[in-house]
């Protein structure tokens, strides 16, 4: 089944996005990714489109609050080399980021550096996890709305997090999970769930999984090529990477938007 792509722009330059702030604000609603092409841009100029966009999309860091949130990517901590797995093999599990932090991640820019392998590999899925959540019966919407469950991380102040959370900008509901199952529910509708309500959750949450992580139909594929930045709503969106590359190969710098000026979780 044929999966879509990102809708692709060549590099306008930064004043053209200052210039035009609802042109990139209804792309990052409407497609939830775009990617400018060759862009081709050094670490300072984009933290300078960083701060831009900032202020188009309401984040933080922006042109006046916030300091920079960025690291380097090339997953060299997986330890896997271009003939371990395929350009259709996941290499970067499934997952949203930091789902369960007080200081949500909502949007984010990837810089890519170094891409010497074929585009067929190193591919970068999204799923758009808030139109899902609308295709669901009204009684899972409702069901999960009253979900508080266990993010299975080892800091206890960030463990519990809300099932269904509301975009910062639209204000529409969106499922916001783990990808890595041993789902555990700990409070239903403001009290300590039951053991029938924990069995439902763990039922659906496991459906939910299988079902989004195959649909092909929905699911949006990039192909990189040297000088991409990527654009993303990651407060909708969940993601993956797929293999056959080396480290060496595949580098990008990656810069987060958050919901409030502070970094703290």
């Amino acid at each position: 089944m044929e999966s879509k792509s990102p809708k692709i722009i060549e590099w306008p330059g930064l004043q053209h996005i200052e210039d035009n702030p609802d042109l990139y604000l209804d792309m990052l609603l409407k497609d939830i990714v775009f990617v400018f092409r060759n862009a081709n841009l050094d670490i300072d100029e984009q933290y300078e489109l960083h701060r831009t966009l900032g202020k188009i999309f309401n984040g933080f860091p922006n042109k006046t609050e916030g300091g920079r949130d960025e690291y380097i990517e090339d997953h060299a901590r997986l330890n896997k080399g271009a003939g371990d797995d395929t350009g259709d093999d996941i290499r970067v599990p499934w997952h949203q980021e930091h789902f369960n932090y007080t200081n949500s991640i909502i949007y984010g820019n990837w810089n890519n550096e170094i891409f010497n392998i074929d585009k067929k590999n190193g591919k970068t899925y999204f799923y758009d996890m808030c139109k899902f959540y609308k295709t669901l019966p009204d009684d899972t919407k409702e069901f999960l709305k009253k979900c508080i469950a266990d993010a299975g991380g080892s800091d206890p102040a960030i463990n519990d997090y809300a099932l269904v959370n509301y975009h910062w900008i639209t204000n529409e509901p969106v499922l916001r999970m783990p990808f890595w199952g041993k789902y555990k529910l700990n409070n239903y509708d403001g009290r300590p769930s039951t053991k029938m309500e924990q069995t439902k959750f763990t039922t659906i949450m496991n459906d939910i999984l299988s079902f989004v992580t195959k649909d092909e139909k929905n699911r949006i594929v990039h192909e990189w090529q040297q000088g991409d930045l990527v654009v993303s709503d990651l407060y909708k969106c969940a993601h993956a990477v797929t293999g056959g590359f080396d480290s060496k190969d595949r580098k990008f710098i990656g810069m987060f938007g958050h919901a409030m000026p502070s970094k703290a979780q």
